[in-house]
């Protein structure tokens, strides 16, 4: 079975995201070669928040990695600076990372880093990032992230992780 393009699901996912928004205000713009299309709700309403962020999060859970990346950049455009932004950013950057895009994954981790430093994703997107850079070969890079996990983030999984993973490249700290 051949997979289908953006190009060919771009259409279904804008008419999703028009239902999903429901009422709410939408504007689609077209922006040249490197994106057909944006949706920017202007809403900003709690319920549309969820509703969008969650169908990333079904489409990610789904496997559906480029449908994900369309539902979170769309949050993203709509809700910048929401409570669940730093996550979708973060869901983002897994879904690459799943699609074996480790550059595309370490820009979308480096940007939580940057605008959201103590959100909940810090610990788990800086695990990520150095994760990304072994996966692209920059082992100096990857190990400098993976000790920075331990060192920054104590105690959680995300620096376990990173412990296990070091030690896996013949490293204990």
């Amino acid at each position: 079975m051949k997979k289908k393009g953006l190009s060919t699901l771009l259409p279904l996912l804008i008419s999703m995201a028009v239902l999903v928004l429901g009422s709410q205000t939408v504007q689609l713009t077209m922006a040249g070669s490197a994106r057909a299309g944006e949706l920017r709700d202007t809403g900003h309403s709690e319920e549309g928040m969820e509703r969008v962020y969650g169908r990333g999060i079904d489409a990610f859970n789904g496997r559906d990695h480029i449908e994900a990346i369309f539902w979170f950049d769309l949050f993203l455009d709509a809700f910048p600076e929401a409570r669940l932004a730093g996550n979708a950013l973060y869901w983002k950057g897994e879904a690459y990372y799943s699609m074996k895009e480790y550059g595309i994954a370490a820009e979308a981790f480096a940007e939580v880093l940057s605008r959201f430093p103590k959100g909940d994703k810090a610990g788990p997107a800086t695990l990520k990032l150095g994760l990304s850079y072994l996966a692209m070969g920059d082992n100096n890079k990857g190990k400098k992230y993976l000790r920075k996990v331990i060192s920054t983030f104590p105690g959680t999984d995300s620096a376990s992780q990173a412990q296990r993973r070091l030690k896996s490249l013949g490293r204990n700290k």
